[in-house]
């Protein structure tokens, strides 16, 4: 059986696709929060949904409903889609292929190497002034680098397992399912140019987090992850990239939170000499993957043999 998406066109699937993910993302938090009420946390609850944590019962829900949040919204949604579009989710999201050592290895080499240009392009977007109708943005941002500062106030070492979990190795998985598998995947399998590929479904994943100082950085970096997935027709690149670059943000507030480093790393200005180095790193990275690209197509199963395949270009 042919699945239902299968013949739509792009702009209606991506459609399709927006509107699940809203859809997901709407039901997901009423479920978690009707539990939460169940089981007694109605106020601590009803706190967080106004943004104010304070107490750990409050801290505790936000982030449950963070975690649930994410997974529904993101991991649930590309399953789901990518089951109507393809009748095989894991191999459509590209979940089943096994990546080569050296891709995963770079992969995760050039996120680490790019984090003084990250860094650096945050710096410059935040001294752009925005325009009044546009100041809203930046108190979303600043609500929720409030809230993070709440999250990241701790010494213990469970708590910072937790904080990886919920900070690092669940977006890795639901938005690169979601940004990478659904979105740049479905670019790639209509033809669309990879330059276009990285730069919409980038756009989109910056668009996704809010943050007007970081929209830049976190478009270049979606670009670079889609880049990974493109490479190495693995869904397990990018994964691993984006696990480590929030996985190293969470550790660094910890190592700062209990004194062993001296200063807030976010938070400092990054020297200019750092930035060139990190260029050069970054750029001679880009070159290893482009020369090891994995022989690997994205197209959809075939389910008769007069149906056409599409092939990445």
């Amino acid at each position: 059986m042919r699945p239902p998406f299968r013949n739509y066109p792009l702009s209606l699937r991506i459609t399709l696709l927006l509107l699940l993910f809203i859809t997901a993302y709407s039901m997901f938090p009423i479920m978690v929060i009707m539990v939460l009420n169940t089981l007694g946390f109605a106020e601590a609850t009803e706190n967080v949904l106004k943004g104010v944590i304070e107490t750990p019962t409050e801290v505790n829900a936000f982030i449950v409903l963070q975690a649930v949040g994410s997974l529904g919204a993101f991991a649930v949604t590309a399953m789901a889609f990518s089951q109507l579009e393809a009748g095989n989710a894991a191999e459509h999201l590209h979940l089943d292929q096994k990546p080569a050592i050296q891709l995963l290895l770079l992969g995760v080499a050039g996120i680490i190497v790019a984090q003084p240009i990250i860094s650096f392009l945050v710096e410059v977007c935040d001294k752009i002034p925005l325009p009044e109708s546009l100041q809203s943005l930046k108190s979303v941002q600043q609500t929720e680098e409030a809230i993070m500062k709440k999250l990241m106030d701790f010494t213990s070492i469970p708590r910072l397992l937790l904080m990886i979990v919920v900070m690092a190795v669940i977006p890795a998985l639901g938005e690169e399912m979601f940004f990478r598998g659904a979105i740049a995947g479905n670019l790639l399998r209509s033809r669309v140019s990879l330059p276009a590929t990285l730069a919409i479904s980038g756009f989109i994943f910056a668009l996704g987090h809010l943050q007007f100082t970081n929209f830049v950085a976190i478009w270049l970096m979606g670009a670079y992850l889609g880049y990974l997935f493109y490479v190495s027709g693995s869904l397990w690149v990018p994964i691993a990239a984006h696990f480590v670059n929030n996985a190293l943000a969470v550790i660094l507030k910890y190592l700062f939170a209990i004194g062993v480093l001296s200063s807030d790393i976010a938070n400092d200005s990054v020297p200019l000499w750092s930035v060139a180095i990190s260029v050069v790193l970054f750029a001679a990275i880009l070159r290893l993957l482009h020369n090891n690209k994995a022989n690997i197509s994205f197209r959809y199963p075939v389910f008769d043999e007069d149906e056409p395949i599409f092939e990445e270009q």
